[in-house]
């Protein structure tokens, strides 16, 4: 995947998907605020969990600099594209902990619009999320297969 579409797809993707499933969600099922208040408590612990962790990953990057798998990734040019993807999953993830927040104190006070105009942002900012998350995900697993194939490669195991 070229780095423009890795870039951009999380927003490129995530908006119109997510705005579709929270329109679906508030005028075709019908959520009564009990479902929504679970949901915004289960988005919100996942969130908050998943900020925590990215932020301590990224953490952890920033302070091995001098390693061999910080100079691979380097190598690879996926250094810097990987903290911009981290620190971009967690602002969304840490976005979407206050959405969720301020969904818990004031969407049942909210009139019929503003809980469907409010679950369309919301749900956009949590697919958003979702694959920002995932993104990250995606860029370590090419980092790990490569420099598995790598050291294969160079030990002399590779098979043809």
């Amino acid at each position: 995947m070229s780095r423009t579409i890795e870039r951009w797809y999380p927003l490129v993707c995530g908006l119109p998907v997510g705005a579709l499933a929270g329109c679906v969600l508030s005028r075709f099922l019908g959520t009564s605020s009990n479902e929504v208040k679970d949901l915004f408590t289960v988005v919100l612990n996942v969130c908050a969990i998943v900020a925590g962790f990215l932020g301590t990953a990224l953490s952890v990057l920033l302070t091995i600099e001098n390693r061999p798998v910080i100079k691979d990734l380097k190598d690879a040019g996926c250094y810097v594209p990987l903290l911009s993807y981290l620190l971009s999953a967690v602002r969304w993830s840490f976005a979407v902990v206050v959405a969720s927040t301020c969904g818990l104190l004031l969407y049942p006070r909210f009139h019929a619009r503003g809980q469907e105009a409010f679950l369309i942002v919301w749900f956009a900012g949590a697919v958003v999320t979702s694959l920002a998350c995932w993104r990250v995900i995606q860029l370590f697993k090419e980092v790990v297969q490569a420099s598995g194939e790598a050291r294969r490669i160079e030990s002399g195991k590779v098979e043809w």
